[in-house]
């Protein structure tokens, strides 16, 4: 979930000064910048790195039998089980597709 956080934080550019410094945005290290219309946020400029992330990530809650799997262990603790932190479980999954694609 770091990329919605990153995304809280980004900063915001509005789309003028983004045109007119465009190169110093795209070498710019920050993970999300976002794009400003009259300070109404309109576009998110972020690394293709992060974007991946994001994507795979849609992917996997976007999987019937993972979400069947997700209701489940909620239910699951509502009824008193105990549970599993998603921060450690997401952990290992991207440590485990990280070592895959290398």
């Amino acid at each position: 979930m770091s990329a919605v956080i990153d995304l809280i934080k980004a900063e915001h550019v509005g789309v003028r000064e983004l045109r007119d410094h465009l190169c110093g945005f795209m070498k710019n290290k920050k993970p999300a910048i976002v794009v400003t219309e009259r300070g109404e946020p309109i576009r998110v400029i972020m690394s293709y790195a992060k974007m991946v992330e994001l994507l795979e990530f849609f992917d996997e809650v976007s999987d019937p039998d993972t979400m069947r799997n997700i209701h489940e262990g909620v239910e699951a603790i509502k009824q008193g089980s105990k549970g599993v932190s998603f921060s450690g479980t997401y952990k290992k999954y991207h440590s485990a597709v990280q070592a895959v694609k290398k």
